[in-house]
């Protein structure tokens, strides 16, 4: 019912405490829990945006179009 959504450097370390999100395409969720979406968001600086479908858990982080590092989704115990 839970994933964690990390972010991380480009020299793949933890920027951040890692942050537990609703699971997408559940039907029920925990009152108060971001959806990924929401909580990608809240993880970007002002001027940074991110690309990629996300189709593999994984998009970039861009700061003028230059990449800055990553946010994964990870299913499972955080920082694995």
């Amino acid at each position: 019912m839970t994933v964690w959504v990390v972010r991380k450097s480009l020299d793949g370390g933890l920027v951040g405490a890692p942050r537990l999100c609703a699971k997408p395409g559940r039907m029920a969720r925990v009152p108060g829990l971001m959806t990924i979406e929401e909580q990608i968001a809240v993880m970007l600086g002002d001027s940074e945006s991110v690309e990629g479908a996300g189709a593999l858990g994984r998009w970039n982080v861009l700061e003028g179009g230059e990449l800055k590092g990553f946010i994964e989704v990870l299913d499972g115990a955080a920082g694995s």
